[in-house]
């Protein structure tokens, strides 16, 4: 059942390649690295690095473009409170360093 449904699906994403096309992060670079399927749903992306180098920006800026597109969006960390996200994501659209407050 289950080569069946695959060979079927395979067939279909050949023939529709846009209607099985999954989110852009909005990230030139990675959308290309991860063409020509994008982040597909029901994946789990873990974003992991030394800290200050970037995690939660990358991951935010994902966020932000993805919901710009009109799709919701959950993000999780496990290093940062809800405030201090909030307050990262404001300071990345504004362009005001809130490190200074």
């Amino acid at each position: 059942d289950v080569i069946d449904d695959w060979f079927n699906e395979t067939e279909s994403r050949i023939n529709n390649p846009e209607r099985y096309a999954g989110l852009k992060t909005g990230i030139q670079s990675f959308d290309e690295m991860l063409a020509p399927k994008g982040v597909v749903g029901g994946s789990l992306f873990v974003i992991g690095a030394r800290p200050k180098m970037g995690k939660t920006t990358v991951l935010s800026e994902m966020a932000k473009n993805v919901a710009r597109d009109g799709k919701h969006v959950a993000l999780f960390t496990m290093e940062m409170t809800n405030k201090q996200i909030v307050e990262r994501m404001i300071s990345q659209k504004s362009n005001v360093n809130t490190d200074i407050f």
